[in-house]
């Protein structure tokens, strides 16, 4: 009896062990397994992560670049309008008709790119400086009397606060916009 005894001992210890290492090799799966996902899972919310990262890049990338299109914009109208000064100074020289229409319609072009690209308040402040403008310009045209030169003058003169004040309206809302330190001008003693 002994010797079946020891032959069932032999059976069942053979047994145990594949038993043993077939668990040993399901836990090792197990554990493989639930490391590949975990590492998947991490490099997967890295990669969401530089993506989330990258697209807030490329957003604040395009928001300068029409910050700077805007500041050139902005910088064109300015300089242009302010030629309308110099156009109504006779001092200056004389402009004929020709010559101003050229002038109001490259404004209305810049003012247009400002409605189509600017801040609200920029639109409107440029739309009323516009408006202004052509106001003198039809004034000016309304006489036969005396040189076209004469009368933008004298139509100027009558409006020319108004000019001024929405210039300066205008010039504010585009800081506002695009300076650095987004205040207004300071306007006592600027004249």
């Amino acid at each position: 009896m002994s010797s079946a005894h020891s032959a069932a001992a032999i059976l069942l210890a053979v047994d145990y062990t594949v038993i043993l290492a077939a668990g040993v090799t399901g836990l090792t799966a197990v554990l493989v397994g639930v490391i590949g996902f975990l590492s998947t899972r991490m490099t997967a919310k890295v990669a969401e992560r530089q993506a989330a990262e990258e697209t807030a890049r490329l957003k604040a990338q395009q928001e300068e670049a029409r910050r700077e299109h805007r500041q050139a914009l902005y910088h064109d109208l300015l300089n242009h309008d302010r030629s309308f000064f110099n156009l109504t100074d006779p001092d200056r020289g004389q402009i004929g008709l020709d010559a101003f229409d050229a002038w109001q319609k490259r404004l209305n072009e810049l003012v247009t790119g400002v409605m189509l690209f600017g801040t609200d308040s920029t639109a409107r402040a440029s739309a009323n400086l516009l408006q202004i403008v052509s106001r003198v310009a039809d004034d000016a045209r309304q006489t036969d009397e005396q040189p076209f030169e004469d009368s933008l003058s004298q139509a100027f003169e009558a409006d020319k606060e108004k000019w001024r004040q929405a210039r300066r309206d205008l010039l504010d809302d585009m800081r506002a916009d695009v300076s650095a330190d987004a205040r207004p001008v300071d306007w006592k003693g600027l004249g």
